[in-house]
């Protein structure tokens, strides 16, 4: 009886044991429609332009499509045993040379998978992972240089699962800790110490600084045919004479006065520091329209960023018309939402801001509006006419113009050698911002076509993946920036963002708004907003108004830093300030708080230091020899050195 009685049991066990063990697909799972994607949104079953999945021909019907850039992670209970995919580029873009991407899968925060350059017409490669008591599963999808046109299939895949379904895991976003203390009440001049123009052409430059109002500015020697606004600051006019000018400028208020040494340079060279200012995509996407343009500008105005010498309000992609003007050929805007492009553009100047545009050197731009093929001096000169400050100009239907076989060093070049010479014939400065994600090393030869920044990468989102690895792989380019000369590696993705007329707080966490912003001012890269700037709250406004940071990206010298040391667990950037001192970020890349010290030898820097901590903008009580301190997860610690 006891022998039957173990038999029936041990046949229980085992058939419930069959039971338990079940397999789950990976487009069954609740909510991955939602994952953190570069463009469009992840499909279940198809690729991302809706038709089958297709792997070297053969089709899956079970599966996934995702775009490079993405990161997700899967909750699991500990119970499911096993994952499962086939992975490969999707047979859309399996002809498109030159896109690769690497895919990586994390078990509990450690890499398990790793493979890099998966090329279009490569055959799947299949992953059979142990996820044994495993609690997340995180995959990571990278376009490799920024690339973002691969799409990549996981087909057939799915978990082995002993309990609870995976379902996909949404991070929750801590409030952020405020570091920067209030600015004082006394003023402080902020902003860039050199602004360049060419000769004859209007200047349009606002001193600012930041204290108590009301405040006056002066200016002592300056040059024949500029006006200084006493009450606003704005400088006004033209200098017809090439060279350079040295003037001081100083602000005052009832509490006290600030003066600063600045730099006039009247030549070839525009955009001497990076520009700072906002633009309209990663905020409104194509629902842009004048309205927004013209609240986006007073928020700039109402939340004091102007006063930290955020200045450019950028009209991305979706204001242009549906056809050009008959009888002249001009481009036109869309009439119910951009009625009259001069007037916005006079409504920003009047509150001390610049103005930019966006087109395309193909027929049609990212949206399928106008772009300027055949039609760039008109365009030129309808933008000067306008009032324009700024040019966007992205590759974009280009390639329907260069196919992929044609792709070249000259092919590449030669639309941005057309619209920045049509630029330079205008009597206004209009500065070219080359888009084209860093094709063809651009970086080495933009300035040539008349260009002062560049993309150098695919579009960046709201993710720590996204940020991590365009902002990390910079270098390419570090010794071509100079004054005028700067890379762009996207956006800034911190406050409301949505891309359309739904927006969401950025998902990066607090520590990771502040690389972030770090990591940018060190590479002396653009900084353009992407947010909603009538609803900043506390912590973003507190990030974006610093300036002792600001002062890292707009350093007179526009050199970017260099990693001297470079691992999956930390990252030491330097960068080289006018005044002989010497910028330093130390970046956490890992999940936990991370103990760091640094001998400045190993900076390869000689003497004693005075550190400060630019964030909290106090100074440090150090060895003199060297620093050590906590980094938090994927956060910075940026400190300034000062030789004693």
């Amino acid at each position: 009886m006891r022998s039957i009685l173990i038999i029936i049991t041990s046949l229980f066990l085992a058939s419930h044991s069959s039971f338990a063990q079940q397999k789950f697909y990976l487009d069954d799972i609740e909510g991955f429609d939602q994952v953190e994607t570069g463009w469009s949104t992840p499909r279940r079953r198809t690729n991302l332009s809706n038709k089958p999945i297709s792997l070297q021909g053969k089709v899956y019907e079970r599966g996934v499509c995702i775009h490079a850039f993405s990161e997700y992670t899967i909750a699991l209970d500990g119970k499911t045993t096993q994952f499962h995919a086939l992975v490969a580029l999707d047979d859309m873009v399996a002809n498109l040379s030159g896109n690769p991407v690497r895919v990586r899968f994390f078990k509990d925060n450690v890499l398990i998978w790793n493979k890099d350059s998966i090329a279009g017409g490569m055959a799947p490669i299949e992953v059979n992972l142990d996820l044994t008591g495993s609690k997340m599963f995180r995959t990571e999808i990278e376009g490799i240089g920024g690339t973002h046109h691969s799409h990549v299939d996981l087909a057939d895949a799915w978990f082995t699962v002993g309990g609870i379904n995976p379902k996909v895991y949404f991070r929750t976003i801590e409030k952020g800790e405020i570091l920067t203390p209030p600015s004082v009440p006394k003023p402080r001049i902020t902003g860039p110490k050199v602004f360049g123009v060419r000769p004859g052409s209007p200047v349009l430059f606002r001193f600012t600084s930041t204290g108590q109002k009301p405040m006056t500015f002066s200016v002592d020697k300056l040059p024949e045919g500029l006006t200084l606004n006493p009450s606003t600051g704005d400088l006004t006019g033209s200098v017809t004479k090439a060279g350079e000018y040295f003037l001081t400028v100083k602000a005052t208020n009832a509490l006290g006065s600030d003066q600063r040494n600045w730099k006039l340079k009247v030549g070839n060279i525009l955009a001497l520091t990076p520009p700072m200012g906002w633009n309209s995509w990663n905020c409104w996407g194509m629902s842009v329209d004048a309205e927004k343009v013209k609240r986006s500008a007073k928020g700039m105005v109402n939340s004091g960023l102007i006063d930290h010498g955020w200045t450019y309000i950028n009209i991305d992609d979706g204001w242009q018309g549906e056809a050009r003007n008959p009888e002249t050929g001009e481009i036109t805007s869309d009439p119910a939402k951009f009625p009259d492009m001069k007037i916005l553009a006079d409504d920003v100047h009047k509150m001390g801001l610049k103005i930019g545009l966006y087109s395309s050197p193909g027929t049609l731009t990212c949206g399928k509006r106008l772009g300027s093929l055949g039609h760039e001096l008109e365009d030129a000169m309808t933008y000067s006419k306008w009032g324009y400050d700024y040019l966007k100009h992205d590759y974009c239907s280009y390639n329907e113009v260069v196919k992929q076989s044609q792709k070249n060093f000259y092919n590449a070049k030669r639309p941005y050698v057309i619209m920045g010479d049509a630029l330079r014939k205008q009597n206004r400065d209009i500065i070219l911002s080359l888009c084209q994600y860093g094709e063809m090393d651009v970086w080495k030869w933009g300035h040539t076509v008349n260009g002062s920044l560049w993309r150098t990468t695919g579009d960046i989102i709201d993710t720590w993946n996204s940020m991590r690895v365009i902002g990390f792989r910079q270098q390419a380019s570090a010794p071509y920036t100079q004054p005028g000369r700067w890379a762009d590696p996207d956006m800034l993705v911190v406050g409301r963002v949505g891309w359309g007329p739904n927006l969401h707080p950025t998902r990066l966490s607090p520590n990771e708004q502040y690389t972030h912003i770090s990591l940018w001012c060190m590479l002396s890269s653009p900084l353009l907003l992407g947010c909603d700037l009538e609803n900043l709250d506390p912590f973003t406004l507190n990030l974006l108004t610093n300036d002792e940071v600001l002062d890292i990206n707009q350093d007179p010298l526009g050199i970017q830093a260099t990693e001297v040391k470079g691992n999956d667990q930390t990252k030491w950037y330097v960068k080289k300030l006018e005044n002989g001192d010497i910028a330093v970020a130390v970046f956490n890349m890992t999940e936990s708080n991370k103990d760091e010290s640094i001998n400045w030898s190993d900076l390869k820097l000689e003497g004693k230091y005075a550190v400060r901590d630019l964030w909290r903008q106090k100074d440090l009580k150090t060895n003199d020899l060297g620093w050590k301190g906590i980094v938090p997860i994927h956060g910075v610690q940026m400190l300034r050195l000062s030789k004693k």
